[in-house]
């Protein structure tokens, strides 16, 4: 019969225990399952809940025989073996990143052009378009998300619409800026936000979970996304804020000069993207607070790359022109339909240009959280993800000169 011994510190180990003897001081709640085991035989030291054992026996639990480890079996201390696991994990990840640096600095020094990123993008669009063709379902997420943020729209527009039908002097030049307003602007970004925010999160569980080997449901992911929840809202709760401080900076730009409103407001709308352009994955794979994602995402940023993300640029590119057949649909609804009279016509083109860009947009919306995601691992592991090439995701990224 296998003899097992119980790690408790450096001078002392309990043992030896038969496999029934363990089942009963587990059960009896004098171990658990984080404790260390030796089996005689064996090299290393192992957490309890890793090791198989029989059935509990009926004796009644034994108690911890507790002896010096000088006088015990000679086996390796597990606390030491896993710092030096750990220590090894931080120098392979430094070497890596390393690599990754010196990549970046190649990348730099060769400007991509209009060509170039456009070629770039669609290297990365075709590997996350993979991660999604592995996988289908997950198009239901943002899919679902659609049509729950169209829900939270119907919602708010019925009594918003009675409620300044009953006061109209809200929405004047000199009611604009009313309190309740922005009370109402936020109430409407924040639910909104959390809804968009809770299924891109049950999004990145699922793609990571793929870029890492492991295979993840629909179901799976929301019910992950359900345990973040807390998370989820801090960061609807912070994105609506932002949201607010821009709708209110643009009220009081727009009094002065439409054209500032727009550069400004595009300006810290972009700022703001880039900043929290890895915070969502950060807090749905690291299990992190949204304070700690972001400030996660700007250090991630700063330590890879530099200041400018540019794979956003290439992505644009590529997406304005799969636009092109859906507003050619529309126009020839209009332009068509009107010169023949042939109202069949101008429904089927027009529904047709309609269907067409619901499918665009649900595919951007699912490419870029895999794109997100594979920039993640590249970013915190040095490495690209399985699929995504390693130059292409360096090349997404405009380090500092």
């Amino acid at each position: 019969m296998a003899s097992y011994y119980i790690y408790v510190d450096e001078q002392q180990q309990a043992g030896p225990y038969s496999e029934d003897q363990l089942r009963e001081l587990l059960a009896a709640g004098q171990l658990t399952g984080e404790h260390y085991a030796w089996k005689e035989g064996t090299p290393d030291w192992v957490p309890l809940k890793t090791i198989p054992l029989g059935r509990v026996g009926i004796p009644p639990p034994p108690k911890l025989k507790l002896q010096p480890r000088s006088s015990a079996t000679d086996a390796p201390n597990p606390l030491q073996i896993a710092e030096e696991a750990r220590v090894k994990k931080e120098e392979a990840k430094f070497q890596q990143m390393d690599k990754v640096m010196i990549m970046n600095v190649a990348t730099a020094s060769r400007p991509l052009g209009f060509m170039g990123r456009v070629s770039n993008a669609w290297s990365l669009m075709k590997a996350s378009f993979a991660v999604l063709w592995a996988d289908k379902t997950l198009l239901l997420l943002p899919l679902i998300s659609s049509f729950s943020a169209l829900a939270v729209l119907a919602v708010f527009a019925v009594p918003a619409t009675v409620f300044y039908m009953a006061h109209p002097q809200l929405l004047n030049k000199e009611g604009i800026d009313h309190p309740i307003n922005y009370v109402l602007a936020f109430a409407f970004y924040f639910i909104n936000y959390s809804v968009i925010i809770f299924f891109n999160a049950a999004m990145v569980v699922c793609v990571s979970a793929r870029m890492q080997g492991q295979t993840c449901t629909v179901k799976e992911g929301l019910n992950i996304a359900v345990s973040r929840l807390p998370a989820i809202l801090g960061w609807a709760a912070i994105s609506a804020t932002i949201g607010l401080l821009l709708d209110i900076i643009d009220n009081v730009l727009r009094k002065r000069s439409q054209l500032l409103a727009n550069i400004v407001r595009w300006f810290m709308g972009a700022a703001w993207t880039l900043i929290a352009f890895l915070a969502l994955p950060t807090m749905v794979i690291e299990k992190v607070g949204p304070i700690t994602a972001l400030k996660s995402s700007v250090q991630l940023l700063k330590k890879t790359w530099g200041e400018q993300i540019v794979g956003n640029v290439g992505f644009g590119i590529i997406f304005f022109l799969f636009a092109i057949p859906g507003f050619f649909m529309i126009y020839a609804a209009i332009f068509l339909g009107a010169a023949s009279q042939s109202v069949v016509m101008m429904v089927l083109l027009f529904g047709g240009g309609f269907l067409y860009f619901v499918v665009m947009a649900l595919a951007q919306s699912a490419i870029r959280i895999v794109y997100q995601t594979a920039l993640y691992f590249y970013a915190h592991d040095g490495f690209a993800p399985q699929g995504f090439s390693q130059e292409a995701l360096a090349s997404s990224i405009a380090s500092k000169a």
